[in-house]
């Protein structure tokens, strides 16, 4: 299991399961990033990485869809994409590498 959505940019913190304690907005540190989060491509790693339960969300859903309506003869790269959806999903749950 992951840190609860939705995940935040904070100075040069990704944090999750945010909610309002004693000192003000509080959460749960998912990473933290090194250097200067200014640098383009740290701002970019941290809005990836602040994105993930979005996109694993994205992926069970498309994937759920997929499953729940038979593929159309019309639409053969369904069965590639949800190949792609499958491992994705068993990548975030552990249970492939």
């Amino acid at each position: 299991m992951t840190t609860p959505a939705p995940w935040k940019r904070l100075g040069t913190m990704i944090v999750g399961n945010l909610h309002r304690g004693e000192r003000g907005v509080q959460g749960d540190v998912v990473c933290r990033m090194r250097g200067h989060i200014e640098y383009k491509n740290e701002r970019a790693n941290a809005r990836l990485i602040s994105t993930a339960p979005d996109l694993l969300s994205a992926c069970r859903e498309v994937k759920e869809w997929i499953e729940e309506n038979p593929t159309d003869k019309r639409m053969p790269g369904w069965g590639r994409i949800l190949d792609l959806m499958e491992v994705v999903v068993a990548k975030v749950e552990g249970r492939t590498s």
